[in-house]
Order: structure tokens, then sequence, then C-alpha cells
């Protein structure tokens, strides 16, 4: 497994409001999370991912997006073969 992330916006670029970076990884990609104060946008920028949000799994290729709102667990990981990217705001 390999992951390379570029931060395209600190917190400290936008006064604390968000961050975005872009992500490039091999297989699964994150543990099951939640952010309690936060909102989160993951555009899938590159490859098959499969997310799981709320206890629900779908698939998407580049231009999918999900949209998990602060206190809802998910996750998501790369299917295939060939690498993923991400790009989260």
């Amino acid at each position: 497994m390999w992951i390379k992330f570029r931060i395209t916006l600190t917190r400290a670029d936008t006064a604390g409001c968000w961050e975005c970076w872009r992500a490039a990884c091999k297989q699964p990609m994150a543990l099951v999370h939640d952010y309690q104060n936060e909102y989160e946008v993951l555009q899938l920028v590159e490859g098959q991912h499969e997310f799981w949000l709320d206890c629900a799994i779908t698939r998407g290729g580049p231009g999918s997006s999900i949209f998990p709102p602060p206190g809802v667990p998910h996750t998501f990981w790369v299917v295939g073969d060939g690498p993923g990217g991400t790009s989260r705001s």
C-alpha cells in the first residue's frame, strides 16, 4: 500500500475555514472515521473507488463525489488493479 498527499490549501490559507488536498493511493485509503464539526467533500479524480457512508456502499469513477456531513462515519478504498486519486475539500 502507498499513499501520496499533496496539500493544495491549508487551514492557515483559509483562516481556519477549510483545507484542500489531493491523494493518490494503491489500496485501502482510510479507516472508518467522521468529523464532528466539519463538512467534507471527496471527489474522485482517478481510478475506481468504493465509498462506505453510514453503512451503505457505492462505487464511483472519475468525477464522482461523496459528501459526508458532520458526525456520519465514512471511508473509501480503491477497487481494481490501478491506482486511485481523490481530492478533498
